[in-house]
């Protein structure tokens, strides 16, 4: 069977990429399809602790390396040794020191004929002129087919990925954040939000 692998941009992050992953983590598990992924992670990484405190280390695949450019590097180099019909989807690899690494795997990743995605989390642009064309030049190369987490992202990112398939809205873990009030004596808040009216 096929597996997803996954391969992080910012493994020394703790946000909102992270909780993302592990929820996807999640949800290949609740599916019984935890075999079909491998998540590629920088060893030694805030990344790697939070997914194997939170008992999803049967998935991660460890890189060593010092620093984020040669993770990349090597982790691509790693994929390259997988089956071709593994998609890659690539997760938030937008820093400037992972733009060349990505240019430079791009031909190798196309003439494999491996299906490559990439996952925006946000923008990615660059406020400066040339850190925007060394993106450009970067995700042209690879003409990754992007997933978006939201339609505000998806409006911007076609500058650096054109073909767009889908939006993948953030989810919601239910078990930490639900609509129940835990209070029994909620806070009166009335007196705040009626404070400096003309009549009070």
């Amino acid at each position: 069977m096929p597996k997803l692998l996954i391969l992080p941009g910012a493994c020394d992050a703790l946000g909102g990429t992270l909780v993302t992953l592990s929820l996807l983590i999640k949800g290949f598990e609740n599916r019984g399809a935890a075999e079909s992924l491998c998540v590629v992670v920088h060893s030694g990484s805030l990344m790697e602790k939070y997914l194997i405190a939170a008992g999803q280390g049967f998935c991660l695949q460890l890189i060593q390396a010092d620093n984020k450019a040669q993770f990349l590097k090597k982790a691509l180099q790693w994929v390259g040794k997988q089956p071709k019909d593994y998609p890659l989807l690539l997760d938030n690899c937008v820093e400037r020191p992972l733009l060349p690494v990505i240019a430079l795997a791009a031909p190798a990743l196309r003439i494999s004929g491996r299906a490559v995605y990439h996952f925006c989390h946000d923008l990615a642009l660059s406020y400066n002129y040339f850190g925007y064309l060394v993106r450009k030049f970067a995700f042209t190369c690879l003409s990754p087919k992007a997933i978006c987490n939201s339609r505000f992202t998806a409006g911007h990112i076609y500058r650096l990925m054109s073909d767009i398939r889908g939006i993948h809205y953030q989810q919601v873990d239910k078990e930490r954040f639900n609509q129940q009030n835990k209070y029994d004596n909620p806070r009166e808040i009335s007196p705040y939000l009626y404070r400096g009216t003309p009549d009070n």
